[in-house]
């Protein structure tokens, strides 16, 4: 009798066992697909921001557009948080803080950067270059807005003020002969791009 008693106890301790496995299997299960389905809402978010012509699949996406003013100027706060989520989760880092001239010199991104890019980056454009040329680090440029106001002290080679967007187009090609000049022809707006290569940086 009493081992009738133990050998149903046993069974009963195994049937438990195999009905907690079986919840847990079906909660990981239950995780990676609302996961997955998560990836997927915040890929179809970015791809909805995309005009027509710039549509994608997400497989074939690249991340650089994640950071362009087109696709984050059409997100609210909640979207654009959940594409951070998702950037962090496959290795992109952050950085909340003012650009300026003691970012450079102290933070570990700035430090192990192999390249600078701004994308319309409004009044750090200029330090952007600045302190690229400085590092000795190649950048990729796309200015946007002037702010005469703000920095009233530009001027050109020949002592004009820097006030319209040409004027410091050519105020920033003066800093240096080794940045280059070209054109995105797929942006609207401002699409004038400055750089310089890894090898006259």
């Amino acid at each position: 009798m009493e081992r009738q008693k133990e050998l149903e106890r046993g069974r009963k301790q195994r049937e438990r066992e195999r009905e907690l496995r079986r919840k847990k299997e079906e909660e990981k299960i239950r995780r990676d697909l609302e996961q997955e389905k998560e990836n997927d809402s915040i890929k179809e978010i970015l791809q909805c921001s995309l005009k027509p012509e710039e549509k994608t699949h997400p497989e074939e996406a690249d991340p650089s557009i994640f950071f362009s003013d087109v696709v984050l100027g059409r997100l609210n706060n909640v979207e654009m948080e959940q594409i951070q989520e998702y950037l962090r989760s496959i290795g992109f880092g952050f950085h909340k803080c003012l650009f300026e001239s003691g970012y450079c010199t102290e933070s570990v991104g700035w430090n192990d950067a192999s390249m600078v890019i701004g994308m319309h980056p409004d009044e750090a454009t200029e330090l952007i270059v600045d302190e690229a040329l400085k590092s000795g680090k190649p950048f990729a440029v796309v200015p946007c807005c002037v702010f005469p106001s703000l920095f009233p002290d530009r001027k050109l080679e020949d002592g004009s003020p820097v006030r319209t967007y040409e004027q410091f187009i050519t105020y920033l090609l003066q800093k240096h002969p080794s940045i280059q000049k070209d054109t995105l022809a797929d942006l609207g707006g401002s699409n004038v791009i400055l750089y310089t290569r890894p090898s006259s940086a």
